[in-house]
């Protein structure tokens, strides 16, 4: 497995999806992960 990203979001939020669609628009490789189900702040 390859994991080679230049950028890891965490958070699949405005801002998470913002970061991660205008990162990948200018050629960058983008993981992007969230919290389901969690009540708890992390």
């Amino acid at each position: 497995m390859n994991f080679d990203y230049d950028l890891f979001v965490i958070g699949a939020g405005p801002g998470g999806v913002a970061a991660a669609r205008q990162s990948a628009a200018h050629g960058a490789r983008v993981l992007m992960t969230l919290l389901a189900n969690s009540k708890a702040p992390v």
